[in-house]
């Protein structure tokens, strides 16, 4: 009995982590409505990108293996990043979906002051929509921190 219920702890709480993947995304909406006033500060976006860190090392703590947990921690922010560049770089502006569109930008707006702050170090006067791309480089390079991170020193 004690077996049977310490394997369903493990896959709830694993269940619990592969949740936090949608974290990004459901923020994005909520950042991308008057509630936060279509504005997201930018010590809020640091400590977006800390938490994203820990996620990281959270996914790996999960049992599908090591490769499978990376994968499916990186899955939505790559899948995010192709719709965006099919969106505003492959489609033509009358082509382009409007709810494909922001769907696509959801999982980057919460790292987007950060984002347009590196993008200004390498194009101080132009902002376009490639600092978005930054910004999910950034998601991909936080959670990779925090899942080697936690890999290489382990549980401590």
């Amino acid at each position: 009995m004690a077996e049977a219920k310490s394997t369903y702890w493990r896959y709830g709480r694993d269940l619990r982590i592969g949740a936090l993947i949608f974290v990004p995304p459901v923020l994005g909406r909520l950042i991308n409505t008057p509630l936060f006033g279509y504005h997201f500060p930018f010590l809020a976006s640091v400590a977006f990108v800390a938490f994203w860190i820990w996620v990281g090392g959270q996914f790996c703590r999960m049992n599908l293996g090591r490769t499978l947990n990376y994968l499916l921690g990186i899955s939505l922010t790559v899948l995010s990043l192709i719709l965006y560049v099919w969106q505003f770089f492959v489609v033509s502006g009358a082509d382009r979906s409007m709810f494909l569109a922001g769907l696509s930008q959801w999982y980057a707006i919460p790292v987007t002051p950060v984002a347009a702050q590196i993008w200004s170090i390498f194009s101080p006067h132009y902002f376009d929509n490639r600092f978005v791309i930054i910004g999910y480089i950034l998601l991909v390079a936080a959670f990779s921190a925090g899942y080697f991170g936690r890999a290489i020193l382990g549980e401590r």
